[in-house]
């Protein structure tokens, strides 16, 4: 009987032991794939980094593989944080030199995103940081198309010209002299919206009136998006909200979210009439409060003066 208990005893005991050493080796192999995933980064094998810290199933893992990302994209944050806290110098002039040129370039630049809100549980500073920059360069990306935004002699400029009028630009409206006067406007498109939320719809309104104004609504197309948990403008505003940090001036300009979803309902005049797209007979004007929802309406006053 004592044979039997110590018999049993000592295979318990072997299998702890085999337990212990089987988390013993698991410990030392994540170290061994975070040791190759810190090497290869530091070597600027972006392509093997991604593989190598993809592996690494910890904070430090996906912060490098954001890295990796951005890396191989041609994005240096080390030489952009040396840059950003230099003398005389504006974040959103800097930050429109690193927009990303191809498809290729901007899909890296939100894997690194996603890698850092999505996956790592502990996020620092420096990610916001990071997070707040990256996802600026990706909104300024989407600007760019949209306004033809560019920076001459040191100044933004866009397609609304300088002062800003809404009808040089290709999305403008027009309105028709007739009886009543016939307004289109064909909205600023749908792939603005699907690049900032991450996804988008539409509302057309053919038979509204303007309020004050005997306008009728011949076509009049309102782009619109419902801000998604995992979009370029939601990190943009988690990042805004979460960095405490100092030392670098001119970021309060880089929170999109803020400056986009105001609440404003957009109205212009056209032949000497007051127009307001969104109306209480047509499309319904946004929210006054932020809601996590944007449309033409809303942004259109944005676009014509966003601040930079």
């Amino acid at each position: 009987m004592k044979i039997l208990i110590l018999s049993r005893l000592l295979l318990i005991l072997l299998v702890l032991v085999g337990v212990q050493s089987c988390k013993d080796s698991d410990a030392s192999h994540q170290e061994a794939k975070l040791e190759s995933c810190r090497l290869l980064v530091d070597e600027k094998q972006w392509d093997a980094a991604i593989a190598a810290c993809e592996g690494v199933k910890n904070d430090e893992g996906w912060h490098l593989t954001a890295q990796s990302y951005m890396g191989r994209s041609g994005l240096s944050l080390f030489s952009l944080m040396a840059d950003l806290t230099g003398d005389s110098v504006t974040p959103a002039n800097l930050l429109f030199n690193y927009v990303p040129t191809t498809p290729a370039e901007a899909a890296d630049y939100k894997q690194a995103l996603d890698h850092i809100m999505l996956d790592v549980t502990e996020k620092t500073q420096i990610m916001y940081l990071e997070v707040m920059l990256v996802s600026s360069m990706l909104i300024f990306k989407e600007l760019k198309d949209l306004l033809t935004l560019n920076v001459v002699n040191g100044s933004f400029t866009t397609c609304a010209g300088d002062p800003a009028d809404i009808t040089n630009c290709s999305f403008a409206p027009t309105l028709v002299a007739g009886v009543p006067p016939e307004l289109s406007f064909v909205g600023l498109g749908t792939n603005f919206y699907d690049g900032l939320c991450g996804n988008s719809s539409s509302d057309v309104s053919t038979v509204g009136y303007q309020d004050s104004n005997p306008i009728e609504f011949k076509t009049v197309t309102i782009n619109k998006c419902t801000i998604q948990n995992d979009s370029v403008l939601y990190y943009n505003k988690l990042a805004n909200d979460n960095y405490k940090g100092s030392g670098i001036s001119g970021l309060s300009i880089l929170n999109f979210y803020n400056s986009m979803d105001s609440g404003t309902n957009f109205s212009i005049t056209l032949s000497g009439l007051s127009v307001s797209f969104c109306n209480a007979d047509g499309i319904l004007p946004p929210n006054a409060t932020p809601d996590m929802q944007l449309n033409d309406c809303e942004v259109l006053g944005y676009l014509l003066n966003p601040g930079f």
